[in-house]
Formats: C-alpha cells, structure tokens, sequence
C-alpha cells in the first residue's frame, strides 16, 4: 500500500505533477517520505529544502542521494568544468554544489531535519570511487 508521485517541472500526469523543488504542488504534511536523488546539488538548497519540510508529515522521513566531492569524479568536475566538458558552461552564474559529511548535516541541521544516517556508498570497491552519499534524516 504505497503510493509514489513525482514532481517534475515540464510533465503532468496521474503519477507526475507539474512543479519545483521550490513550490511543490501538494498541501502542507502530505508525505511521509520524500526522496530526492540528484536533485539538492541543482537548488539553492535552502529554499529547497524549505519547501521539502513543508510537505513532509512531522515524523516523516527525507532520503537524500547525492555526489560525494570527495571522489574522482568530485577532483575531476574542476577540470573538467573549465574545459566546458560538464553540465554547466565555465562562465555559467550557477554552479552545482556537491557537500561533504560534516556540510550535510549542518545544512540539514539548520533546516529542521534530524540527521539519522549518512552512508558512503561505494563504486566499484576501489579507493576515492565513493561517488554518493546516502542521506536520511527525520522531521
């Protein structure tokens, strides 16, 4: 008995609902969970998780995956971000923000959220492949 509704800014349906991070189309506590995978790195992660901690029910769970700058991929996204080999141009006015451990849950701290587990989730095994976090916190 679990039902799943996404929020996506372009599409509308029965299972998808016209929105933003910023202003998610639902009335205040209708979740008891909210995921959000690569997501927060694209935000102003503030406002986001405002929004997030409006619609989420008191006691209700947030999971959070995201990039780990601690990574190969994290040292490589400089380089490659002045090459224009990335998501944003070099010169763009928004910069994607990948957090570390200790920022995670100082933002979350400050947003009302009670930091409950944070997992380094592993690539392929190897040293520095590390490349997500797992993230869950409590209203």
């Amino acid at each position: 008995d679990i039902d799943f509704i996404g929020v996506d800014p372009v599409f509308n349906n029965d299972l998808v609902k016209k929105g933003s991070v910023y202003k998610l189309p639902f009335e205040e506590e209708s979740f008891d969970a909210v995921f959000l995978f690569e997501v927060l790195q694209h935000t102003y992660i503030e406002s986001a998780l405002d929004e997030v901690y409006r619609v989420l029910k008191k006691g209700g769970s947030l999971y959070i995956g995201e990039r780990n700058p601690i990574s190969i991929l994290g040292f490589l996204k400089r380089f490659l971000g002045l090459k224009n080999k990335w998501m944003y141009p070099f010169d763009s006015p928004f910069k994607e923000k990948w957090y570390k451990k200790n920022e995670w849950i100082n933002i979350l701290k400050r947003a009302g959220f009670m930091v409950e587990e944070i997992k380094v989730l592993e690539g392929s095994g190897k040293k520095f492949v590390n490349r997500y976090f797992f993230i869950r916190a409590r209203k």
